[in-house]
């Protein structure tokens, strides 16, 4: 019996995600986003209607309306699986607690983990944290089952949200040394402090301290940090080197919102550094070489 899964988001994830999921032949996958002309004459209720699973791939200045658009024609289930890393700008709200708030935990998967897009499109095996009930997580489990995507649970909704945002405003820092030619052992250092800090922000604000060591942690962190075709690393360089970019970085999105939500005082020194560059690029090698040799 076929299954039919909805993508909302037809970006580079949304896309590289559908490939994945095209290597079953049971799996009829739909795209919908409002920038582009559905392949579909249905409208977005008529397809979260026919769907069993609904992938959630949209900026996460996206995610609040696109989630209160669909709420009324979810199934009960249905299974929403959100890709997005990032924060809600107005109300500083990660995606866990939009998504929970609105449609309850038992309904929604936060995925995350190292996910490159350009590389999930060549078929290239990972694996990534679904953090979600136990219900769920057999469900969406079975639905990967022979295609290159692994997944591995995890009951701290929140700390898989968190870690998310975190590895992309600290992959901009990556972007950073890069930019300024620190070098390997630089970046080594980086690495140390940065995953001391997501340790220490994720409890401090509710989630699971271990889930910085998990896949949507560590392995996501040293994903985006070093991909060249990471949107958050390339946004690093490009304020070093003082250049706009028209990509869409969460990572720079997310970091004032971030800062706002650990009280804005006794900012982690990683984290500092990175927003005292964002701010005033010109300082970028003093403050990450004074962050380097006092790490």
């Amino acid at each position: 019996m076929s299954q039919r899964v909805l993508i909302i988001g037809a970006g580079e994830i949304g896309k590289a995600l559908s490939t994945v999921l095209k290597q079953r032949k049971d799996i009829e996958v739909e795209f919908w986003d409002k920038r582009f002309r559905s392949s579909t004459s249905e409208s977005l209720g008529e397809l979260v209607q026919s769907s069993q699973f609904v992938f959630l791939c949209v900026p996460s200045s996206a995610l609040s309306k696109v989630v209160c658009d669909i709420k009324p024609y979810l199934r009960r289930k249905t299974l929403v699986v959100s890709l997005t890393k990032g924060m809600d700008k107005q109300t500083g709200k990660f995606s866990s607690e939009l998504l929970s708030q609105c449609l309850g935990k038992r309904h929604i998967v936060i995925l995350a983990g190292p996910m490159i897009a350009e590389e999930l499109k060549t078929g290239a095996p990972t694996r990534a944290t679904a953090a979600c009930a136990k219900g769920g997580f057999r469900k969406l489990s079975q639905l990967l089952v022979g295609t290159s995507l692994r997944i591995e649970y995890s009951s701290d909704i929140r700390g898989v949200s968190i870690a998310g945002v975190l590895k992309n405003v600290y992959a901009v820092g990556f972007g950073i040394i890069d930019a300024l030619k620190l070098g390997s052992n630089a970046k080594g250092v980086f690495t140390n402090s940065v995953v001391l800090e997501m340790e220490g922000l994720i409890r401090q604000l509710g989630g699971k301290p271990e889930t910085a060591y998990s896949l949507a942690g560590l392995a996501d962190l040293e994903a985006t940090g070093h991909s060249r075709d990471s949107a958050n690393r390339v946004a690093g360089r490009r304020i070093v080197e003082n250049k706009k970019s028209k990509m869409t970085a969460e990572g720079l999105f997310s970091l004032e919102p971030l800062i706002k939500r650990i009280g804005g005082k006794d900012i982690p020194p990683a984290l500092s550094a990175i927003r005292k560059t964002v701010k005033n690029p010109k300082r970028a090698r003093e403050v990450f070489e004074n962050f380097i040799k006092n790490a």
